[in-house]
């Protein structure tokens, strides 16, 4: 289980289109460019990207830009749901310091309706640093920041607007910035720079269970379940891959967690983004993407070595990757301002 070398499987997906433009179309002062986060609208198959340079563009399934809008500093995060697209982005806050800025778009009314997040009304941001990552659970939306906080938003339909249900864990939901955060079944799944993952009933905000899952941070958490397995998935810049069992996840305060399984490859490699897929033929896999710009992919749930997708350049880390189901489509967007589609048909 676990074996690894680059090259020795199956390749498994050909590169099917790729955006052109893009490395141009993601730049800042400085010359320093890329594609930080990803986000699929699948009903009208569009996909939007966030730029380091603090842009959005909005395409379609070929490649053709339809939408560009600046939207602060640094995207730090997306995500689409139910026709909302959510935006994390830094932004100078206040004199001296900056701040972290979510704001929603409703596509669901024309014409597009747009939303900002606000603690209160002497600080109009969401948080108080960076957001990394924003995830739906049910009617509440979950984003996570490097001021070290979860925190859940509730749309308020006599106010028309978003508002703060709390944050998770009181002041702090973690003791160093947060940098993913999943829901998954009825829980909410939080990964932080100091390798530990959290659990968090979602309804509550209730602390069910923190590990300390890695030695570094940890950049991807998938939910898992197939084969009378349901799994929790997380992967770190330690180099490694970890498969907890979600019942010994979600009981309180168990100190005695162990993973399933560990991947390490041969050769340290960090890895920056995981994602679940099925294929056309039923196989499951997991999808790897490293530090290095390389794609990996595996089959679930034995870990087997399938091989390695092309596409990015080296040494620029992969920083999202989306499927969509139905089109049996692979999004891999990269630092490298690149965002390729590959057919997992």
């Amino acid at each position: 289980r676990g074996s690894g070398g680059y090259g020795g499987g199956l390749k498994l997906a050909t590169n099917i289109a790729q955006f052109s433009g893009a490395i141009d179309a993601h730049r800042k002062q400085g010359s320093k460019y890329g594609i930080s986060a990803v986000a699929i609208w699948k009903e009208s198959k569009k996909i939007f990207t966030g730029g380091l340079d603090g842009i959005i563009k909005m395409y379609d399934y070929q490649g053709n830009m339809t939408t560009e809008q600046q939207e602060g500093l640094e995207i730090g995060a997306l995500c689409f749901a139910s026709g909302w697209l959510f935006v994390g982005y830094l932004n100078p806050g206040m004199p001296g310091q900056n701040a972290g800025f979510v704001k929603a778009y409703n596509f669901n009314n024309q014409p597009v309706e747009t939303f900002n997040f606000a603690v209160n009304d002497q600080f109009p941001a969401a948080h108080h640093a960076q957001v990394k990552s924003i995830c739906v659970s049910g009617e509440m939306l979950m984003t996570a920041s490097l001021d070290r906080t979860v925190k859940a938003w509730k749309y308020n339909l006599q106010a028309n607007a978003w508002s703060l249900i709390g944050s998770y864990g009181g002041q702090q939901s973690h003791d160093v910035g947060v940098t993913v955060v999943t829901s998954f079944k009825d829980k909410v799944y939080s990964g932080a720079e100091d390798g530990q993952l959290k659990v968090w009933d979602a309804m509550s905000g209730n602390q069910v269970n923190a590990i300390m899952a890695h030695n570094g941070t940890v950049s991807g958490i998938v939910g898992w379940e197939a084969n009378n397995m349901s799994v929790i998935i997380s992967a770190a810049q330690d180099s490694t891959v970890q498969v907890f069992q979600l019942d010994a996840l979600g009981q309180p305060n168990n100190q005695n967690i162990a993973p399933l399984f560990v991947y390490k490859p041969h050769k340290p490699k960090p890895f920056a983004s995981i994602q679940t897929a099925i294929l056309g033929n039923g196989t499951h896999v997991i999808l790897c993407g490293y530090q290095d710009g390389a794609i990996q992919v595996f089959d679930l749930p034995d870990f087997t070595d399938l091989g390695y997708l092309d596409g990015h350049r080296r040494n620029h880390p992969i920083s999202a990757l989306l499927i969509d189901e139905t089109e049996k489509l692979l999004f891999a967007s990269s630092i490298d301002g690149n965002l390729n589609c590959f057919n997992l048909s």
